[in-house]
């Protein structure tokens, strides 16, 4: 009886000790697999990622593109008001409300839209004396001076008899539903752009804009991130907050 007790602690070490290996060869099997799936899975976001950044850049090449070309159309060169405003009101149709709306300034900065005629003057935006050196540029994220939204410039030289541009406005709220436009938001999942400086450009939640400090990204977070630096030095990749903005 003895040997036969003997026998049977045995064997039940022997399966104590088995169960325990399977055990641990199941988690580290599981562990692996996990770690496997999180990679495969961030390395097909990484992919997502990169080709809608190629998009969008694509998007704003088009868009400089089509200022360029309506700067150097004869109407825009030399035609009465009325005929560029006909002109580019009838171009707004065509572009699917990708724009806002056009304007036109002479070399002084007074601007007239495809909305309101004598609008101001824009003499004091950064793109302004940009453009009148020949550069067809993007400017930083501006609130409008005929409406009071925030938008985006896309603004090229008119050659002619007087320097003067052409500029297109672009509402940071379309800018932003462009680029999220296959984005599932259902599962807390967005886009938004920074420039090289770490300001935001665009962002989801427009109800956090602020008058010029909407491209700030305090504007959008709750708590401090120190992610936008590590974006900026890394170009692409993924960054954590730390465990205490949790």
């Amino acid at each position: 009886m003895k040997s036969i007790s003997f026998r049977n602690k045995i064997l039940a070490l022997i399966l104590t000790i088995i169960v325990i290996f399977t055990l641990t060869i199941i988690i580290a099997i599981t562990n692996s697999f996990n770690w496997i799936l999180e990679d495969i899975i961030f390395k097909n976001e990484i992919n997502n990622v990169a080709q809608k950044s190629e998009l969008t850049s694509n998007w704003f090449e088009e868009k400089k593109s089509d200022l360029e070309i309506y700067a150097n159309t004869q109407v825009v060169q030399s035609g009465s008001w009325p005929e560029k405003i006909n002109y580019l009101q009838t171009e707004l149709q065509k572009r699917d409300n990708n724009y806002f709306f056009f304007f036109i300034a002479d070399k002084n900065g007074d601007y007239s839209t495809t909305i309101e005629s004598n609008a101001g003057n824009i003499n004091d935006r950064n793109y302004f004396s940009e453009v009148l050196n020949g550069k067809t540029v993007i400017s930083d994220p501006i609130i409008s001076k005929s409406t009071g939204k925030p938008i985006i410039v896309i603004a090229s030289p008119i050659a002619g008899n007087n320097l003067s541009l052409l500029g297109a406005s672009i509402e940071i709220k379309d800018l932003s539903n462009y680029i999220n436009r296959y984005t599932n938001n259902e599962e807390g999942i967005y886009s938004f752009l920074i420039n090289d400086q770490g300001n935001i450009v665009a962002h989801p939640q427009q109800n956090n804009l602020n008058n010029y400090l909407f491209y700030n990204y305090s504007s959008f977070f709750d708590y401090e991130y120190n992610f936008i630096e590590n974006i900026i030095n890394q170009k692409q990749g993924r960054v954590y907050p730390a465990l205490s903005e949790l």
